[in-house]
């Protein structure tokens, strides 16, 4: 069964608010599903609230009668900020958190019956109470049909005689943080064909040279942030100091790509970002004042940073010098570019005993030190220590 995407619901709250001739069917034919599932998702997954002016009024808002009919929602509405009628809104974040949640859900049951899971508590727990790995006892057992990770979450959730404590690792985890989903995000008239799906179609047609983008973040008080820019195939990867705003990061992100493009050196073709607000203005940058395309822009999916994993993973090398917590405000930029001339001499088995910078050199034959600042450490000075 195939499940909507979020660039699929990204291209119906789109089209509903900007396209007054949308259709259900056309949005099926865009989706590439049936008419009834773009019905089923926009009656089931649309958020209700009562209007402003009913919440002075004190009574039950009546409901609109253009509810009845096609987009079924108040997004396209010019008198919904005054309107004093029931609310009803489509919003592609909302309803893709709606439904992965609705999807962990229902796979979180026991797939075995009473008897199967009987069968499978005489197996397994007496072996785990024994201290034996959840591996050794699946391997030795060839009857025992589900995988180690079910067997762990069927002992956590109480289905076995056997409990957390009696696995020596689960003991050690800790419950994850809550996350709150209230933070700032794209919007969809941005986000549209630029979504994560949007990219693997457009770096899948032919071989692309992305720039993944992040930003790390000191202390909650600081007013400065470090903007890291990350090419994967050469793991090379400097750092920008700007301020908390989508405004400065992108002054930083144009000074970069003109210097760059002034020198016929634009060495990628496309920018991954991740969902946060503070590069909403990124694609701005996407086409020049001759109106000639530099590179497309895209985003990750909300939570998602696995989808730009190497950035992300090479963020540990940073957090060796400066600590999680740690002011930017106090740092200068030839600081950071000092911090990132280390990292990016640190040879790497993922490329073959290359440092960053040499692998760098190879594919896109310049010296990173001609524009960003980074230079070759000799080993016998590299240092990734305070």
């Amino acid at each position: 069964m195939n499940h909507l995407t979020l660039r699929q619901r990204v291209i119906i709250q789109y089209a509903i608010e900007n396209d007054k001739h949308t259709t259900l069917l056309s949005l099926a034919k865009q989706c590439g599903v049936n008419t009834s599932t773009i019905y089923r998702e926009i009656k089931n997954r649309s958020t209700h609230s009562i209007s402003k002016m009913k919440k002075f009024q004190g009574s039950k808002a009546p409901i609109c009668p253009k509810l009845s009919c096609f987009p079924y929602v108040c997004n396209a509405c010019i008198k919904r900020t005054s309107c004093s009628k029931s609310i009803v809104l489509y919003d592609a974040y909302t309803a893709h958190e709606q439904a992965r949640k609705t999807l962990k859900e229902s796979r979180s049951k026991a797939s075995l019956n009473k008897e199967e899971m009987a069968a499978l508590n005489a197996i397994v727990s007496p072996a785990i109470m024994n201290n034996q790995s959840l591996y050794h006892i699946v391997e030795t057992n060839p009857d025992i049909e589900v995988s180690q990770s079910t067997i762990r979450r069927y002992v956590d959730k109480g289905y076995l005689d056997a409990r957390n404590v009696d696995l020596p690792r689960t003991v050690r985890f800790y419950n994850k943080k809550y996350i709150s989903k209230k933070r700032k995000r794209i919007n969809v008239q941005i986000l549209k064909n630029r979504t994560f799906k949007d990219y693997e179609d457009y770096t899948h047609s032919q071989p692309r040279v992305t720039l993944q983008l992040d930003t790390m973040i000191g202390k909650l008080t600081d007013k400065k942030c470090l903007l890291t820019l990350y090419e994967p195939l050469s793991k090379f990867q400097w750092g920008i100091l700007v301020y908390k705003t989508s405004s400065s990061v992108n002054q930083a992100i144009a000074k970069m790509v003109n210097l760059l493009y002034q020198h016929n050196l634009l060495f990628f073709d496309c920018i991954l970002l991740d969902n946060g607000a503070e590069f909403q203005q990124v694609p701005l940058l996407e086409i020049n004042e001759e109106g000639e395309l530099l590179f497309r822009v895209f985003y990750c999916d909300p939570y998602a940073s696995f989808q730009k994993g190497g950035c992300e993973r090479n963020h540990e090398f940073v957090r060796y010098v400066i600590k999680k917590g740690e002011s930017f405000d106090f740092f200068h930029q030839d600081e950071i570019d000092q911090l990132f001339s280390h990292i990016n001499s640190l040879k790497r088995k993922s490329l073959n005993g290359k440092s960053p910078i040499q692998r760098f050199v190879e594919l896109f034959h310049f010296a990173p030190s001609e524009f960003f600042n980074i230079f070759e450490i000799p080993a016998s000075k590299l240092k990734l220590k305070k």
